[in-house]
């Protein structure tokens, strides 16, 4: 056999040998059902949409279509309030000032998103206007390259407190699809689950901001970037992620469930980040966690150079079923929004099946 054969030989090996290793790990990768700890882990299945979810825009309500902006050519969709400025600061007299919410989307297929506003990080009651009720939530559909101003007001319960506040809006693509579903879902929601922005609303007091001061204990630090949440109680050492990909985290009704947080945020844009705020949703309510309704978290040291990781505990609820857990990360929100810090938030979104 001549040199030229003999190299062909061993190539075809290689690639073959790479091949059966791919499909191999392919096959353990998604095997039937792994466990960590006393919570299981389910590899994909199709899930039927909940049809609570389905968008519920009546011609009662005072929507106003917006111009849309150029279909690109990867499909992308925005949130704003357009009486904001550069920083994300709104000057309102009360927190009930009517403002307005724009969506624009350059995706090109039609999609149903979820409305959800958090003022100082708890869940409020908000009204679309020409709705006659207050509500958690606020669904729609947006056709495909399309725009849509949402006026709205919030609930007459929500006061100042004589300081200026945070209003976080959060958007939410496919609410009715389960992330765990089948692989067009997935493809769908796990790279853009949705959008949220951390606006401060200027009541004009001295721009810092009072919150209540929810109870944290630091408890390790680890190099990687970005934000994830999971059951793994120690910290991942290898400098990746831990995330659920396409499974679903199977817990007992009414269950006490300890999970795991990653977040590395030690500067957004040329800021320095002294603290983050997590809150999170089961079934798109706001849910406590180690009993608050959110983390509010401390940087130990300024310019922190790895992430942080940290546990706390939620209650699932006693109903079976599939709820999908959301979560988002805001950095700062004790300090004034600036130009250079007004970014979109970190998002972690999953599936939990509750079972009796």
């Amino acid at each position: 056999m001549n040199k030229g054969a003999i190299i062909y030989v061993l190539l075809a090996c290689v690639i073959a040998l790479f091949v059966s290793g791919f499909f191999v790990l392919d096959s353990i990768w998604n095997r039937g059902i792994s466990e960590i700890g006393n919570i299981e882990f389910r590899s994909g299945r199709t899930i039927p949409p909940n049809p609570d979810l389905a968008a519920t825009v009546s011609n009662n309500l005072l929507l106003e279509a917006a111009q849309p902006n150029e279909l690109d050519d990867y499909g992308t969709f925005s949130l704003g309030i357009p009486v904001s400025d550069n920083s994300g600061v709104i000057s309102l007299g009360s927190p009930q000032d009517p403002f307005v919410i724009q969506v624009r989307s350059t995706l090109s297929s039609p999609y149903t998103f979820l409305l959800k506003v958090f003022y100082n990080y708890k869940e409020v009651n908000f009204r679309v206007q020409g709705a006659e009720e207050y509500d958690s939530k606020f669904t729609f559909q947006l056709d495909a390259n399309a725009a849509v101003n949402i006026p709205l007001q919030l609930s007459p319960s929500i006061e100042s407190r004589n300081t200026n506040s945070r209003l976080t809006v959060a958007l939410v693509k496919s609410p009715e699809h389960f992330i765990v579903s089948d692989g067009r879902v997935r493809e769908i929601l796990w790279n853009t689950p949705g959008l949220a922005l951390d606006f401060m609303i200027d009541y004009g007091y001295e721009r810092s901001i009072v919150m209540d001061d929810a109870s944290f204990e630091f408890s390790y630090e680890s190099e990687f970037f970005g934000f994830s949440i999971h059951t793994d109680p120690e910290p991942p050492g290898d400098g990746f992620l831990r995330s659920f990909g396409d499974h679903t985290l199977e817990v007992s009704s009414g269950e006490k469930v300890n999970l795991t947080f990653f977040a590395n945020a030690h500067t957004v844009g040329i800021l320095d980040i002294d603290s983050y705020v997590i809150v999170s949703m089961l079934g798109w309510q706001q849910i406590d966690m180690n009993e608050e309704p959110f983390l509010l978290i401390d940087v130990p040291h300024p310019r922190i150079e790895s992430g942080q990781h940290g546990h706390f505990s939620i209650f699932v609820p006693e109903e079976p079923g599939f709820y999908e857990f959301f979560a988002l990360m805001a950095p700062n929100p004790m300090r004034a929004n600036t130009y250079y810090n007004f970014l979109p938030l970190e998002l972690h979104r999953f599936t939990l099946e509750v079972v009796n």
